[in-house]
């Protein structure tokens, strides 16, 4: 091996090191703005709470957010590192209730999908669920829950490598590039 093919070599390890030190993306550690609303109220409006994403982290019952007038299911909500998950306290027939999680400060990533478990005991008529790279947001419509029924929702987190990281797998490219 010549000193041109171990300068390629070497170009092409550090190439791959940078790219194996993005840390895994995931909703701990993030902030998220939870809200819940009545979506068969005239005009459904909510109370946020505010949280940061951890082990043992929930918003103990969201109804205590609803506005006077409106009826939210209650049900404690937990986010954990890639799942969202509703436990409700108190059972509820034919209930519209939609819920937002706004997301700030996730680690080295991006929301790119969100996806109802298909472990989920809650029945409904309908459901929607929507995301976009900060928030998860989603509906259930002519729902009805038991006292200890579960909803979860999966979140996809994808990777977004540090700019240093991409800096230097370029410039490891770009070497092996120069040597030949």
């Amino acid at each position: 091996m010549n000193f041109a093919h171990t300068r390629a070599m070497l170009g092409l390890v550090v190439a791959l090191f940078a790219t194996s030190a993005v840390e895994a993306a995931g909703l701990t550690g993030s902030q998220v703005q939870v809200s819940a609303y009545d979506l068969a109220a005239s005009s459904p409006a909510a109370r946020a709470v505010e949280v940061t994403v951890g082990p043992g982290t929930e918003v103990p019952d969201v109804s205590t957010m609803q506005p006077p007038g409106e009826v939210l299911v209650p049900a404690s909500v937990d986010i954990s590192e890639l799942q969202i998950s509703l436990d409700y306290l108190a059972g509820g027939n034919d209930f519209a209730n939609g819920y937002v999680f706004l997301f700030s400060g996730i680690v080295n990533g991006v929301i790119t999908g969100a996806t109802f478990n298909s472990a989920s005991s809650v029945s409904f008529e309908s459901r929607s669920v929507g995301f976009n790279s900060g928030s998860v947001f989603f509906a259930l419509y002519g729902a009805n829950a038991a006292v200890g029924d579960r909803l979860v929702v999966d979140v996809q987190v994808s990777e977004v490598p540090e700019p240093m990281s991409a800096v230097l797998l370029l410039g490891g490219l770009g070497a092996v590039g120069l040597v030949r």
